[in-house]
């Protein structure tokens, strides 16, 4: 069943060949930035990072801070590489989470590659974190439909730090998970804004907070 997402990656490696000389992982640059400053202990959030400048929390930036510890040919190459291997892992978790699936699995991988091809090469090669959040919300989604509702609320929150559209998430865990469930993830997301002043400082990491 995984030829197609081969097949899928091999296009999009070819696709950023042809343009390496005057293309790169756009969006994976910003993180590896922040994570530089993380790492420096300097000024997240600047004016010069234009429409980029808030597309993360402090939090995310500390996290990401081994990439800014290689260099970019070699901090791109293992990004984009755990990238492949979460792509794999996100459809792999779809296809099994189908209920009462009545397609065989390698008819829907084609028919996936077939709808969403075109999006798997802009994330790839884009260096995005989309397929981070994927797999951390089908994590939760398989650890719900398990009855696991402390597992589902953890990673609910821990998504939010990827992309704060997790968020939109926690009315749902509420109702259907309980209030247990939800205030963990609360939980999670409260101690994830507090983490960084491990790098800032209390009164620093408050500073970059309230400037996201």
């Amino acid at each position: 069943m995984i030829w197609p997402l081969i097949v899928a990656v091999l296009a999009s490696a070819l696709w950023f060949g042809i343009r390496s000389k005057r293309a790169t992982l756009v969006d994976f640059e910003v993180y590896r930035t922040a994570a530089a400053r993380a790492l420096e202990q300097a000024p997240l959030y600047r004016p010069e990072d234009g429409h980029y400048q808030f597309k993360y929390w402090p939090i995310f930036a500390v996290a990401m801070a081994p990439f800014a510890v290689p260099t970019r040919a070699v901090a791109s190459l293992l990004w984009y590489a755990l990238s492949v291997v979460l792509l794999s892992l996100f459809l792999r978790q779809s296809v099994r989470l189908i209920p009462d699936r009545r397609v065989r699995p390698a008819w829907l991988v084609v028919l996936v590659v077939l709808c969403t091809g075109k999006f798997w090469v802009k994330e790839l090669t884009f260096g995005q974190t989309n397929v981070l959040l994927a797999v951390i919300l089908i994590g939760a989604l398989a650890a719900a439909e398990r009855e696991r509702w402390r597992l589902a609320g953890a990673l609910i929150g821990v998504a939010t730090f990827v992309k704060p559209y997790a968020l939109l998430l926690f009315p749902w865990l509420a109702v259907v998970g309980g209030l247990e469930s939800a205030t963990l993830a609360s939980g999670v997301v409260a101690a994830g804004l507090l983490a960084p002043a491990v790098t800032y400082g209390w009164n620093g990491n408050l500073t970059e907070v309230a400037g996201w």
